[in-house]
This record gives structure tokens, sequence and C-alpha cells, in this order.
């Protein structure tokens, strides 16, 4: 236990605020846009926008800035327990909080009715609902996460990999109609940016452009997850992105 509390001292209150800012921040721009009288499927799809599109990508900026990178990188290494275990526990903690955060955003969007599912889930038993929803968002997630995490220890640098991530985000929403209609396996934001209110669309409709998304970057997140723990085993390339940085 003290050894968590002294990582999470060393991590220091970004890694707290941001995903709390988040979700504070979104819950009053619903409040402000409510009393607004803004359209009710308007205003909901704002809040999934923010589910699905910029939770994910906070986190993964946020996993990027951290794990990557230490200032007393070269004192770790003298020491016999790996570098590996101190990056790890970081990101453990920055994914759970943040995924917890997530996970209560979400709840309280489907508490107040805010998600739209296709009208032949409808009959489904609540628990498979709850579980589909919460897929929107946990798959953007874990790619954006997994891509701070990698591309920050490939290139040895924070800023580089989180460049790589917001580049990766910004191509999603401005090439987001050219690959609806022609790359639908690589849309990361499916419901919120091209299907949203998704109540009229059919089980293959839902298949091709959200579930099969889904499963290609479920499978580059997990690809790039790998590569990243790979790299975190060799420390010692991140020397000089600390010295430049």
């Amino acid at each position: 236990m003290n050894r968590w509390y002294y990582e999470l001292k060393l991590i220091g209150s970004r890694a707290i605020l941001v995903p709390l800012l988040v979700t504070i921040g979104f819950g009053l721009i619903g409040f402000l846009l409510h009393l607004s009288h803004l359209d009710t499927q308007r205003l909901a799809r704002v809040m999934v926008g923010g589910e699905e599109m910029l939770f994910p990508i906070a986190a993964g900026c946020l996993v990027g800035t951290i794990v990557a990178q230490d200032p007393a990188l070269e004192l770790q290494l003298t020491f016999p327990r790996r570098y590996l275990l101190t990056a790890l526990r970081r990101f453990a903690f920055l994914v759970v909080w943040t995924f917890c955060a997530m996970l209560v955003y979400s709840v309280c969007l489907t508490t107040f009715q805010s998600f739209y599912l296709p009208a032949y889930m409808l009959h489904w038993f609540w628990l498979l609902q709850f579980w589909f929803l919460q897929i929107l968002w946990l798959v953007p997630f874990c790619f954006c996460v997994a891509v701070g995490f990698c591309f920050s220890l490939l290139l040895q640098s924070r800023v580089a990999g989180v460049a790589v991530l917001s580049s990766l985000w910004i191509a999603e929403v401005v090439f987001k109609d050219l690959l609806f209609a022609n790359f639908p396996q690589f849309l990361l934001f499916p419901v919120t940016l091209s299907l949203y209110p998704a109540t009229n669309v059919t089980a293959n409709e839902y298949a091709r452009y959200v579930s099969t998304p889904h499963l290609v970057f479920a499978a580059v997140s997990l690809v790039l997850f790998l590569a990243g723990y790979v790299l975190l085993r060799n420390p010692e390339h991140m020397l000089k992105g600390v010295s430049e940085e």
C-alpha cells in the first residue's frame, strides 16, 4: 500500500484531476445545454460524443505522458527491481482510475436514457444491452491508451506519442465520411460521427459499421499493448528521450 501511495505522489494530481475534470466538465455542458432547451436527441449526442471520443483521447494522452518517461530513470536502472514493474504499476493506476470515471459517466448516461439502441436490441435482456453500450466507449478507450502507451515508448518522447494519437483522432473526424463510405472497418467513433441515433439500423448494418470496426481496433490495441510491454522490458532506450525532453 505504501508503494502505491508513493507512486501516486510521483504521478501527481493530474492523474486524478484529468478524468474528474472531463467528467464534471461534460456534466456542466449537458446541464447548460439542457437549460438552453436544446433538442433532447442533440443533447444526448453531445454527451455520448464526450464518452466515445474525448474520454479515450484524454486517457491516451495521460498514459503516454506519464508512463513513457521517468526523470529518475537513470537511478532506477541501478536498482534490482526493474523499471518495468514501476511503469506497469503507474499504467494500471491511470487506466483503472480513468476507466472508473468513464464507467460512472456511462451509467449516468444510461440512467438518463441518453443512449439510443437499435430497435432490434430493445427486446434483449437489460444486462446484455448495458454491455453493448459499454463497448461503444471501451474499444476507443483501449485503442487510444494503447497508442499513447506504445508510441510514446517507441518514439522515446511523450510529446511525439501524444502527437501521433492526436493526429489519428483528428483524421477520424476529418475523414469520417470517406471512412463510412469506403472503409467502415476503420471507424473508431462510428456511433457519434456516423450512425447517431442508431435506432433504425439493421443487425447487418450494425455488424458492418460498429461491430467489425470494434473487433479491428480491439485487435490492434492488443498488438500495441504487447509492443509497449516489450519496449518496457528494455528501458535503456528511453534514456535518450529523457535527456532530450
